[in-house]
């Protein structure tokens, strides 16, 4: 071969990729890079299927979702060890995630006619010797596109909702996580043979990008604000519809009579679960003056109890994207800028990070990202904490920990107005996550956080 057919076969793009295991990097499989035309010819396929699903009519979708749900149930355990081995967390995590998925499912099928169909409206005074009734059509083919830190949940959140209001998907899932996406796509084909209503394409951004280009009639991403803005840009080409959920920035704050078992619980479960790599987990934390060096200690101590790991006894896995260790080294890089104090360290896998500052112009406390790295300041609790706490790229999920709920409600109320926070739980770090979907409008975001909302009891165009 010459030194010519060399460069030239060097600079042909390439057409497959692998998957591997973030704690081994063991190949779990080798997908397609699709190119433009591929995700065209996906989308349009799913075309030809999305007016057969639309046609199925309600209750011919409920009967076939409800046995997408029962081969989840079913196959939990298969689908939870691969989710293990390819985004590396813990089994248990893994289940937790499905069944967030499966919740999806089972209320999506049993909801979808009840809040889509036709109702009767009023017709208006100048109209009152008319009747009028108004309902929701499926927009046709939806475009997803999601993210490597909760590749079911997350996902499924779009899916779901998208295949019960009769829409046909076209999935792109990330290339860290293609085969949980394929798993996915060939579970509900076996419940739905005939027709391709849910389809998948894979590969890097440019796949995604085709997407976004292909002529879906609405998008679906999840991932970071850097990419959303991309996406949004690339769909404001042909005016299509999106839907964004982005990273950001969240924020525990412990009042002077928050109880701090509560507090220091949710600030390491909140800041470490699933590797620290979650969009609504608690990435820093504002304590009173008087609870200040406490509650550092404790969580300090708490912290050290967690062990990292890909074993069956390990309390969260390897991080999924290994770029996020340099996103880790530069958080403990500029924790240690000036005088401070931090603990832990970057690897693929590691214990978890604290840093512990009084001053929060720095990125470590104003970038888009999810390591298992805490921050911590000492404050008085005010407007000035408020500003702080809200600045950040995604307003959403802020906690505010206190003893007693009643009295932590009207300030809870008031810093949500402040800050546009609509999720601001009050002593459970957890509870903006929605027990029931319906309620999912509670987990939105304002600013770069989102765009649009996923569910809720009348949906806006869906």
């Amino acid at each position: 071969m010459t030194a010519t057919q060399a460069s030239a076969q060097a600079a042909q793009p390439a057409t497959t990729f692998e998957s591997r295991n973030p704690a081994t990097d063991e190949v779990i499989a080798t997908f397609p890079v699709h190119a433009e035309t591929d995700v065209s010819k996906a989308v349009e396929r799913a075309r030809g299927a999305a007016t057969w699903w639309r046609d199925l009519g309600h209750d011919g979708r409920k009967r076939r979702m409800r046995a997408w749900r029962t081969l989840l149930v079913r196959r939990s355990d298969e689908f939870a060890e691969l989710i293990h081995r390819e985004n590396g967390k813990p089994v248990d995590d893994a289940l937790g995630e499905i069944i967030l998925a499966i919740e999806h499912v089972s209320w999506a099928a049993s909801n979808a006619e009840k809040v889509l169909g036709r109702r009767r409206v009023a017709p208006g005074m100048l109209a009152m010797n008319h009747t009028a009734s108004a309902e929701y059509v499926p927009f046709g083919v939806v475009g997803v596109i999601g993210p490597w830190n909760y590749p079911v949940h997350t996902p499924m959140g779009s899916i779901t909702y998208a295949l019960a209001a009769g829409n046909a998907v076209v999935f792109k899932p990330s290339e860290y996580t293609p085969a949980i996406g394929k798993w996915l796509v060939d579970a509900f084909a076996e419940v739905v043979p005939e027709q391709p209503v849910f389809g998948l394409v894979t590969g890097f951004g440019a796949t995604g990008a085709a997407l976004c280009r292909a002529g879906v009639d609405k998008l679906a991403f999840t991932g970071s604000t850097a990419t959303g803005k991309k996406v949004m840009a690339a769909c404001a080409e042909t005016l299509t519809p999106i839907l964004i959920e982005c990273g950001g920035k969240d924020a525990l704050i412990v009042a002077d009579d928050a109880d701090l078992d509560a507090a220091v619980d949710a600030t390491v479960w909140g800041a470490m679960a699933n590797s620290g790599q979650t969009c609504t987990g608690v990435e820093r934390a504002y304590v009173v003056e008087p609870l200040y060096d406490e509650f550092v200690a404790r969580v300090t101590r708490e912290a050290g109890r967690i062990r990292g790991g890909s074993d069956a006894a390990a309390d969260y896995g390897p991080m999924t994207m290994p770029a996020q260790i340099d996103v880790i080294r530069r958080h403990i890089d500029d924790a240690l800028a000036r005088p401070r104090r931090r603990r832990g360290g970057a690897a693929r896998q590691r214990e978890p990070v604290r840093a512990r500052r009084r001053r929060v112009q720095r990125e470590a406390w104003r970038a888009d990202r999810c390591p298992p790295v805490v921050r911590h300041g000492q404050h008085q609790l005010g407007d000035h904490v408020c500003d702080r706490a809200g600045p950040a790229v995604r307003r959403c999920a802020q906690l505010r920990l206190r003893t007693d709920p009643r009295a932590g409600r009207a300030a809870r109320v008031r810093l949500a107005a402040r800050r546009h926070a609509p999720a601001l739980p009050v002593a459970d770090q957890g509870a903006h996550i929605p027990a029931h979907p319906a309620r999912c409008r509670l987990a939105g975001a304002y600013g770069q956080g989102a765009l649009g909302s996923l569910t809720g009891g009348q949906p806006d165009d869906s």
